[in-house]
């Protein structure tokens, strides 16, 4: 098990999305800003 320091991530040329556990997913964009977020729930 990787530890939340490695999370997976993915990109469609636009915006970089990354799945940090219960952290949420995050999507950014390609200049680093914050586009949206989904909470995750247990």
């Amino acid at each position: 098990m990787n530890s939340f320091a490695t999370p997976t991530c993915a990109t469609d040329g636009k915006l970089v999305v990354a799945f940090f556990g219960p952290g949420g997913i995050h999507a950014f964009d390609l200049e680093g800003q914050p586009r949206w977020l989904s909470a995750t729930t247990s």
